[in-house]
């Protein structure tokens, strides 16, 4: 019996999920390069940095937006002109991330020990959501050559994609 399946034959899903994967695994690989050439790859010294004490689970937070963005956006056929899809994309995707790393980040701050009660607990962490959004944006416009390596490996992943969506609808 043949576990290995060809690539023509993968379903919308799990061709998303190997998209999110390879995403994951590269942009990883490009952290890990990068990470042994300079000192700091994402973001300054303000603060405590959890991003550089574990980058792989941001990583992975953006990975699991790259594919659900791809699963809410993919079939869009009412975006005529694509470059508008990929604009709308990246948006989309970097937004959701960010909102969604700064609740990894305040469970990660959560972990260190400050650890508020009661109303404190939500309203903590809402505002490190926001805080993910706000300052997660700055932190990645910040990390050059990182985010334009990303960009890159992101845009030759959606493009296949869609190539792979066109050809199988």
């Amino acid at each position: 019996m043949n576990f290995m399946l060809p690539l023509k034959k993968l379903n919308r899903l799990s061709y998303m999920a190997l998209c999110s994967v390879v995403f994951f695994v590269a942009t990883s690989v490009l952290y890990f390069i990068l990470s042994k050439l300079v000192d700091k790859v994402v973001g300054s010294s303000f603060g405590s940095a959890y991003h550089w004490m574990h980058p792989y689970s941001f990583i992975m937070v953006f990975a699991v937006f790259f594919m659900i963005t791809m699963l809410v956006l993919g079939r869009n056929k009412k975006i005529v002109h694509k470059n508008i899809f990929y604009f709308i994309f990246y948006i989309f995707w970097i937004v959701l991330s960010l909102v969604f790393c700064g609740l990894l980040w305040s469970f990660y701050d959560m972990n260190a020990g400050y650890f508020p009660q009661g109303y404190e607990l939500l309203k903590k962490i809402f505002s490190d959501m926001f805080y993910g959004l706000t300052w997660g944006g700055l932190a990645i416009l910040g990390a050059i050559p990182f985010n334009l390596l990303v960009f890159a490996v992101s845009f030759f992943i959606i493009k296949n994609y869609r190539a792979y969506i066109n050809n199988n609808s």
